[in-house]
């Protein structure tokens, strides 16, 4: 495979392919028609062995000639999240921007919100004293996280907000609900686009929604495809954050973690204690 030039380069690094979302993906294949995701790489790798990487792209020398700044991740506190988190949270509600979390709201509404806030600052001390932070889990920043409760408890909007947010910081992540992972394997045509599936799945930091519901996909041969992405996660040391429902009502952590022993293997369940800080969201449905 011939090297690329610079131009080249510089238009395939800044798909970022490493951590490539759906939305970008789509916009890959429209610009680069015919080209595969692994020949991109392969491009990518080939440049930066033969060349110097640490020259300056294109992109660079432009915003230094217009005296652009690159841009910089967002270091984020309390107040700074707080403020855009409710104004997320209330518009992907439907809800005008003036609301506010006050009295009104159930006291575990607030520390559902409060064990992810100090989670996504960084702030271990106050984290580990949350009371909706469980012990079945030893806590730790390094840990991903597992939010149970009950179906339509805000766990799901909370999460979304804080993806929003957090999407300009470098604690941001990327959210996809288990049932939609299961569809968009269903709809790969051939083993190429399974690959491209597959990376999209395993590299960067996820947030997997409403886990344990979503039934086995079909694609030439069924696949537990939540098992098969949480397995090679686990195995990479990446980051994820997921989010399930109490199995028949129940209100007991544990019965819900066995669940993941039936639904994706013993090996899953195992790694569930080392790697996922453990969440139970408290509060009734707020759908009723």
């Amino acid at each position: 495979m011939k090297t690329v030039g610079r131009r080249k380069y510089d238009a395939l690094k800044s798909f970022k392919l490493d951590d490539i979302t759906e939305k970008r993906l789509e916009d890959f294949h429209k610009q680069f028609k015919g080209l595969r995701l692994a020949d991109a790489i392969k491009m990518i790798r080939d440049f930066e062995k033969k060349y110097n990487p640490s020259e300056k792209s294109a992109e660079q020398i432009k915003n230094a000639k217009t005296n652009k700044p690159q841009k910089k991740a967002v270091m984020i506190d309390k107040d700074w999240l707080w403020e855009r988190f409710t104004k997320a949270y209330f518009k992907n509600e439907g809800v005008v921007f003036s609301t506010k979390f006050n009295g009104t709201h159930d006291q575990n509404v607030i520390e559902n919100i409060k064990v992810l806030f100090y989670y996504f600052i960084g702030d271990f001390e106050n984290f580990k004293k949350c009371k909706h932070l469980s012990n079945l889990s030893v806590p730790s920043m390094d840990k991903g996280l597992l939010i149970i409760g009950a179906n339509g408890n805000g766990k799901t909007s909370t999460m979304n907000a804080l993806e929003d947010v957090l999407s300009i910081t470098n604690v941001r992540f990327k959210g996809y609900s288990a049932k939609k992972i299961v569809k968009m394997y269903e709809r790969c045509e051939d083993q190429v686009q399974k690959e491209e599936f597959n990376k999209l799945m395993t590299t960067g930091t996820r947030f997997f929604d409403d886990v344990l519901i979503e039934r086995i996909a079909s694609n030439y041969g069924k696949a537990n495809i939540l098992s098969d992405i949480l397995f090679i996660r686990n195995a990479n040391k990446k980051r994820t954050y997921i989010t399930c429902n109490y199995i028949d009502e129940s209100l007991n952590l544990e019965t819900v973690l066995k669940q993941f022993s039936i639904k994706y293997g013993r090996e899953i369940y195992d790694r569930i204690f080392f790697d996922f800080n453990i969440i139970e969201f408290k509060g009734k449905s707020r759908r009723r």
